[in-house]
């Protein structure tokens, strides 16, 4: 019998990378079950990782330390929220995956206070240590020259994952506001955050029939400042920065690198095996050590994105014939 806490994961989509992490040997907690309707997703995943597959009604009576809640929110049409707050009032930490409404997250936040427990909403991709890494010598630059500009490349999918990554290296508090210029299966927004001017591109395209498809590009980020530019070039990849060229090139140093990279490049394998259990472990430990880290800065971030989702146009309808309907020319 494991001595480690026991924990669910509620949702076979996205839900599997949480699944197969907590299955992990190196992982803090024993994967007790799967949590679904009993359909092929869950059962295949259930099988795969040696674990039962739990309905909902199973889930109340047994004993847990943690849940990932992987299902769809009520700003999409789903039950998170619901299962989420059920098993707050019982003592055990939640993680559930965004978007959630800031008006829900606050309500969940309190009711973990009220059952003595923890509540997290998950960005996920902000947890990464290649995110991390940006970060970290994104703020040192900052405070060392200051921002020019940013520029983030994301997808409707993900903006508010790349929202509270930039969040996490900007000064000063998210704006309140902000202007959207829709085109054609993509949107541009434009922020001043803190007086730095933020331009951020929106792939804005879907396929209904698996909305979580064609998330391209999930986010890119380029910092410029008075130094050079600072690039993550994809939220799986290396950081690179790359020194401002002199208008005058008579005393460059020849032996001076264009640019400076940060980490490497990563096979799939990497991915799927150590960067992302890592980043699920990593949150799953100040889980349960009781560590907030959801506060007003991502709330605030939050509501910025609630601000700028009804202004962009109806994904770009693709893998059907409806191409056209309810977009922009």
């Amino acid at each position: 019998m494991s001595s480690k806490p026991r924990a669910v994961v509620v949702g076979g989509g996205f839900g599997r990378n949480y699944a197969r992490a907590l299955a992990h040997p190196g992982s803090p907690v024993e994967l007790a079950a799967i949590v679904g309707r009993g359909g092929p997703r869950s059962t295949a995943l259930a099988q795969e990782l040696g674990v039962p597959v739990w309905s909902s009604a199973e889930l109340e009576n047994q004993p847990l330390d943690l849940a990932v809640v992987a299902v769809r929110s009520a700003i999409i049409g789903g039950m998170g929220e619901s299962i989420s707050a059920s098993l707050l009032s019982r003592g055990v930490a939640v993680i559930q995956e965004l978007p959630i409404h800031s008006t829900s997250v606050i309500e969940l936040l309190r009711q973990a206070r009220r059952g003595t427990t923890v509540f997290h909403p998950s960005a996920f991709y902000d947890r990464l240590a290649t995110t991390r890494r940006f970060t970290s010598h994104a703020i040192d630059l900052r405070k060392r020259v200051g921002f020019e500009n940013v520029l983030v490349r994301t997808c409707c999918q993900t903006l508010h994952d790349a929202l509270l990554v930039l969040s996490g290296f900007m000064a000063g508090p998210p704006p309140r506001d902000a202007r959207v210029t829709n085109r054609r299966g993509h949107a541009r927004v434009d922020l001043d955050w803190a007086g730095v001017p933020v331009d951020i591109q929106v792939g804005n395209r879907m396929d209904t029939r698996d909305p979580d498809a064609h998330s391209q590009p999930l986010m890119a980020f380029v910092v410029s400042t008075s130094e050079g530019e600072l690039e993550l070039g994809h939220v799986h990849g290396p950081t690179v920065f790359m020194p401002m060229v002199p208008s005058t090139t008579d005393d460059l140093d020849p032996d001076a690198p264009v640019a400076v990279v940060h980490g490497e490049e990563l096979l799939t394998g990497q991915l799927l095996g150590k960067l992302w259990p890592e980043a699920i472990h990593s949150t799953v430990k100040e889980l349960l050590a009781g560590k907030q880290s959801f506060g007003q800065r991502e709330l605030a971030t939050l509501k910025l994105w609630e601000k700028i989702s009804p202004q962009l146009a109806s994904p770009l309808r693709i893998g059907s014939d409806e191409t056209t309907s309810g977009n922009l020319p």
